[in-house]
């Protein structure tokens, strides 16, 4: 169910505006599926750090652990379900019945967004400011992830704080590479912003939808850690670490080269946040409105009309938004296990 989000705030290096949406993220099976990925990615000593810092999150056996169904003695098999479950938990604190959810729940966190004006209008179309829930908290995933890489990596802190970081790190860095927590776009028809993709429903084999939501679930729907170990399996075949580094596979179609490579050969040496979020948002830009011409209908239109038809999803922007997400689902996988084995530079 999508939140409220604010505005737009600076993102200082590039000069750019950066507008609010709404939005959870990947589903639990998107982030679950990432999350393996990252795991098969770390060493075994690293495996075992990163065990020893979740045991102490404050809501480990109820929600890390939830739904775990293997032997009770098996650390091993334990590990691997808490860490898949990690970069889900910032999702769970949402629900305001969870215990953690007044302190945990960080709405801006999830989420960066460039604005996209397809017809003009960047002086006529406003959002509001994104501005912190409390003062010096981050305000957006780029300020959210370096705060909690940073104290993920800070061996001073309690390991309670440095689990909640964890879980941030892992959910943040599969969230920037999913296009719609990137870009938002404005017209006539959303003055201020369509937040991330939510305000515009259509029709996906016979259900109402609205355009984020179809993004984050082209991964699949099973929540279970045995679909998402298939899946990462899958993943990994179709693009493994190779595929990121030195030369571009040909194999990527040249626009899909073009927009997220950005002219980069090596996108693992690509480490910075900010860079993520502006490869995402020519993402969008390209692959969730094409260009502008998405065909879908206003969310307040349909709202207003509960009869009208609505647009139905093609085969082909289906099929094609399914690729890329695999894709990028690789990509953030790899990032952010590279960013766990290694501190961020001072």
């Amino acid at each position: 169910m999508p939140n409220p989000r604010p505005g737009f705030a600076a993102l200082v290096c590039a000069a750019l505006l950066l507008f609010a949406s709404t939005a959870r993220a990947w589903n639990d099976a998107g982030h679950t599926t990432i999350d393996v990925l990252v795991y098969r990615n770390l060493s075994p000593e690293l495996r075992d750090k990163l065990d020893e810092i979740l045991r102490a999150h404050p809501r480990y056996e109820q929600d890390l652990l939830r739904g775990y169904e293997g032997p009770k003695d098996d650390r091993a098999a334990r590990a691997e379900y808490a860490f898949a479950k990690a970069g889900t938990w910032p999702d769970m604190v949402r629900d305001r019945n969870n215990p953690a959810s007044a302190v945990h729940h960080k709405g801006n966190w999830h989420y960066t967004d460039i604005p996209f004006f397809p017809f003009g209008g960047e002086d006529k179309f406003k959002g509001e400011p994104a501005t912190p829930a409390k003062p010096g908290e981050p305000y957006d995933s780029i300020s959210a992830w370096e705060y909690n890489l940073a104290r993920f990596h800070d061996e001073s802190l309690p390991p309670p704080d440095r689990a909640v970081a964890l879980c941030w790190v892992l959910h943040i860095g599969a969230d920037s590479h999913q296009p719609c927590h990137n870009t938002s776009l404005y017209s006539e028809a959303h003055p201020t912003g369509d937040k991330g993709a939510n305000e515009w429903l259509l029709m996906y084999r016979g259900e109402r939808r609205n355009l984020h939501s179809l993004w984050d679930g082209w991964i699949g729907n099973d929540r279970s850690l045995s679909f998402a170990q298939t899946r990462a399996t899958e993943i990994a075949n179709l693009h493994p670490r190779a595929q990121f580094t030195a030369q571009v596979s040909a194999q990527v179609s040249a626009h899909v080269s073009a927009q997220v490579s950005a002219g980069s050969s090596d996108q693992l040496a690509v480490t910075n946040i900010r860079d993520w979020v502006r490869e995402g948002s020519r993402l969008a830009i390209e692959h969730v409105y094409l260009q502008g011409m998405i065909t879908a209908t206003p969310k307040k239109l349909a709202d207003a009309e509960p009869n009208l038809p609505l647009p139905q999803v093609t085969d082909a922007y289906a099929k094609n938004a399914t690729t890329l997400s695999l894709r990028q689902a690789a990509l953030a996988a790899y990032r952010t296990a590279n960013a766990l084995a290694t501190p961020p530079a001072q």
